[in-house]
């Protein structure tokens, strides 16, 4: 499914795509083939409401993320954790966006590999990019941003069917944030609401990092 039908035509974070994109295209427009195309990252990516911003390297990995103060309002205690995973996702997106520009240009960007046992449900590669003013640009840039949520999807499909009796919860430091991990795949995400207030974005945000962290070194280690 195309993002903009999964995530609906009037959601606020695809002007936040868009602008993202033409940095992209101007970042590696004006270097030639070869040349030393970094500097494009870290990028940050939100959930639909603006509630959290997670922040992630050119390789995918979280190094920040944050709250914004309207987040209580927003989505509350209960629906933090999905938030986090969503702001997470859209950061990690904006990533594959950046590979499908960079190879336009005929720049190589590394792409995280899948478990090899997830090959095989892995869609086939997509054409190559046309030129920005074909009127299937915008469609294979699509095109491409849905592989990538296809690889994801098939990933942690695999990881649930697979592993889901090995499922571990990683806690924060705080014990406010709990992070599913099964198999090579983060799964699910919630916060313990209790005791907290409107102004606890910042205990939330600290507590969330190092889980996550925590959970994605899990996850390296069995998929090594």
């Amino acid at each position: 499914m195309p993002y903009h039908e999964q995530h609906g035509a009037d959601d606020p974070r695809l002007d936040d795509a868009r602008e993202f994109l033409a940095r992209m295209e101007r970042h590696f427009g004006q270097a030639r083939p070869g040349e030393d195309v970094g500097g494009y990252g870290p990028v940050s990516g939100t959930d639909v409401t603006g509630s959290v911003t997670c922040l992630v390297d050119t390789d995918g990995d979280l190094v920040d993320l944050w709250l914004d103060p309207g987040w209580w309002r927003a989505v509350g205690p209960a629906g933090v954790g999905a938030a986090l995973l969503a702001a997470l996702d859209f950061a990690r997106s904006k990533l594959g966006v950046a590979r499908a520009v960079a190879e336009r240009y005929g720049h190589e960007l590394p792409a995280p590999a899948a478990p090899p046992s997830a090959q095989h449900l892995i869609p086939p590669p997509t054409a190559p990019l046309p030129d920005p003013d074909s009127p299937r640009y915008l469609e294979a840039i699509s095109e491409k941003i849905d592989r990538g949520f296809a690889i994801l999807d098939a990933t942690q499909r695999l990881s649930r069917q697979a592993a889901e009796p090995d499922r571990q919860l990683v806690a924060g430091p705080y014990g406010i944030v709990r992070v599913g991990v099964a198999g090579g795949a983060v799964v699910s995400a919630e916060v313990d609401g209790y005791d907290l207030g409107p102004a606890d974005g910042d205990r939330i945000a600290a507590d969330a990092l190092a889980a996550l962290r925590e959970a994605a070194r899990l996850t390296i280690a069995v998929r090594r």
